[in-house]
C-alpha cells in the first residue's frame, strides 16, 4: 500500500485543482493529475471537484496502479520507498507505458543501480501536438522519484 509519503509526494508534484484545466500535453485534467474519473469518462474543461474528490480519487488510482504493479513484479520484494517512487512514475505516465517499458523489464531481472536510474530519467519528456519535448518540471520529478527509489543513489 502506497505510504502517506508516498501520497504527500504525488501531491507536492501534481498540485491540486479543483477546476478541470489543460495540462501540459493538452489533456483535460483535474485534482491531483486525473484525466479519468472512476468510472472511465473522461475529464472535461468546465469540471469542478472537492479537495475530498480530488483526495479519493488519487488514493483510489493509487491503490489500484500498486495493485497492477504487485502483479508483475510479485518475486521483487519492494522497499517501501521503492513502491511509492513506482506508484508516483506510474501514476504520471501511466500503467501502460511502465508495462511496456526497458524500465520494467530491468527491474523483473532483479536489476538496480545505473541502469534504472537511466531508464528512470528518460521519463522526462511530454507528447505536445505529436512531438516529444522535454520538460524540466517532469525532469525535475524524475529526479525527485528516483532519489525516493534508491536513497543511497547519488543522483
Amino acid at each position: 500500500m502506497i505510504s502517506p509519503l508516498g501520497l504527500k509526494f504525488i501531491r507536492e508534484y501534481e498540485k491540486l485543482r479543483t477546476v478541470a484545466y489543460l495540462d501540459q500535453a493538452g489533456i483535460p485534467t483535474i485534482g491531483y493529475g486525473c484525466i479519468h474519473y472512476p468510472n472511465g469518462t473522461p475529464v472535461k474543461l468546465g469540471d469542478i471537484c472537492s479537495t475530498l474528490e480530488a483526495n479519493t480519487w488519487m488514493k483510489r488510482e493509487c491503490d489500484g496502479i500498486e495493485f497492477k504493479l504487485d502483479i508483475i513484479l510479485r518475486n521483487e520484494n519492494l522497499f517501501q520507498n521503492e513502491s511509492d517512487a513506482l506508484v508516483s512514475l506510474v501514476y504520471n505516465i501511466g500503467f501502460g507505458a511502465f508495462k511496456s517499458s526497458t524500465l520494467l523489464k530491468l527491474l523483473l531481472q532483479g536489476k538496480r543501480g545505473k541502469l534504472i536510474e537511466n531508464q528512470w530519467l528518460r521519463w522526462d519528456k511530454l507528447h505536445k501536438n505529436g512531438v516529444l519535448i522535454q520538460s524540466k518540471g517532469l525532469k525535475a520529478r524524475r529526479i525527485a522519484e528516483y532519489a525516493v527509489f534508491s536513497p543511497s543513489s547519488p543522483s
